[in-house]
């Protein structure tokens, strides 16, 4: 349990606390029907308080697991 404070990220960008989504993803976004925009994020069943930099990683994180 000592090892995540320890290297953890430190500054101010990283210890700033937002509303989190818990699983952001395209297919959890509804889009605007003829502009390149997002109109409402939905299934916050899973959302908190915490890191913003917490749902970019877990939104990109599917791209750097292994198959199978």
């Amino acid at each position: 349990m000592s090892w995540l404070p320890e290297n953890a990220p430190k500054g101010a960008e990283y210890t700033k606390t937002t509303i989190v989504h818990g699983d952001f993803r395209l297919d959890n976004c509804v889009f605007h029907k003829t502009e390149m925009r997002i109109i409402a994020v939905l299934d916050w069943e899973l959302s908190t308080l915490g890191n913003p930099y917490a749902d970019l990683g877990l939104c990109g994180s599917m791209y750097h697991q292994p198959t199978g």
